[in-house]
């Protein structure tokens, strides 16, 4: 049988820290999108189009990684959770049957 160790507070910490890098991040993306919605406002031509264009798909993909770094982080801090209660059930098992 294969043997599992995890560290469930270094995994709860990531976890915590992930979900810093994505609260962070959706700020930055935020400020960022408002600075380019106000001088798209006033841009107009060929130029604003293809830079709109470009910028779609750099916000899409931002949004996007916020999402995956907050999914990460929500899932390490429930995964570490768990492994700590199966841990003690398994160990109050042994306990019960010794």
């Amino acid at each position: 049988m294969e043997h599992t160790a995890v560290d469930t507070p270094a995994m709860v910490d990531v976890g915590r820290a992930l979900g810093r890098v994505s609260d962070d991040l959706d700020r930055e993306i935020a400020d960022a999108a408002t600075a380019i919605a106000a001088i798209a406002a006033s841009w107009h031509g060929a130029a604003a189009s293809a830079f709109a264009d470009g910028w779609a798909t750099v916000h899409h993909g931002a949004r996007e990684m916020v999402a995956v770094l907050a999914e990460s982080a929500r899932t390490l801090e429930v995964a570490a959770t768990m492994y700590a209660q199966q841990d003690e059930s398994t160990a109050a098992a042994v306990a019960g049957a010794s």
